[in-house]
């Protein structure tokens, strides 16, 4: 299931894991619902069952160093002819 359920004193809390993912990004570590801080089992806990469901957001960024960029605007303005000559190679 896409729900992740934390327990904070008598009340069991229940999200989607996105929701946890957009309010992290925003608020930061701290309960969707009312704000409260949250312990840090419970943050352990969560980024983990994040990482399993939702890989795209903590991919390693050093796969991607080693790229070769184009650049095909060699002038001060945009040549039709090197974008059709780009699109053809």
């Amino acid at each position: 299931s896409d729900i992740i359920k934390i327990r904070q004193g008598e009340k069991i809390f229940g999200f989607h894991y996105l929701e946890y993912v957009r309010h992290f990004d925003e608020e930061g570590y701290s309960n969707p619902y009312d704000k409260s801080p949250l312990e840090l089992h419970h943050i352990r806990r969560i980024n983990t069952i994040l990482k399993v469901k939702n890989k795209f957001n903590f991919t390693k960024h050093s796969k991607y160093y080693n790229f070769t960029p184009v650049n095909f605007n060699e002038s001060e303005c945009w040549n039709p002819a090197e974008i059709y000559g780009l699109l053809s190679v």
